[in-house]
């Protein structure tokens, strides 16, 4: 709820307050923190173990966000990465906040079909 001061209907010489009732309805990809979108990305799991991904994410606005990871480094189970002023603008600034991409790492079912030893090798 906000209420801006003399912004209201003028009656008798006087503007009375105006007040605004904000409902946000949840996203069904992002969740938002104060200023901050969140995003949680599912990676399989050789994915997660090779990085080296470009991942492409459609914004609130329609732009597509490419977010890329490094080669050769293994992504972690809730790791977060960052996408600087990508996020909702802050009202009390000139500001955006940050894309916040979130990884899960989804494991297989079952365990690959070879044995442990070659699974290591």
């Amino acid at each position: 709820q906000r209420r801006v001061h003399g912004a209201g209907h003028q009656q008798w010489g006087f503007a009375g307050d105006l007040q605004v009732t904000l409902h946000q309805h949840p996203h069904p990809r992002f969740l938002r923190n104060h200023s901050d979108l969140i995003v949680t990305h599912m990676l399989p799991l050789a994915d997660a173990l090779f990085g080296g991904l470009e991942v492409p994410f459609v914004h609130l606005d329609g732009r597509t966000i490419h977010v890329h990871t490094e080669c050769g480094k293994v992504i972690h189970n809730g790791e977060v990465k960052l996408i600087p002023h990508e996020g909702m603008p802050d009202p009390s600034t000139s500001n955006r906040g940050n894309l916040v991409v979130q990884f899960k790492v989804q494991l297989p079912d079952c365990p690959p079909k070879c044995t442990r030893e070659q699974f290591l090798a």
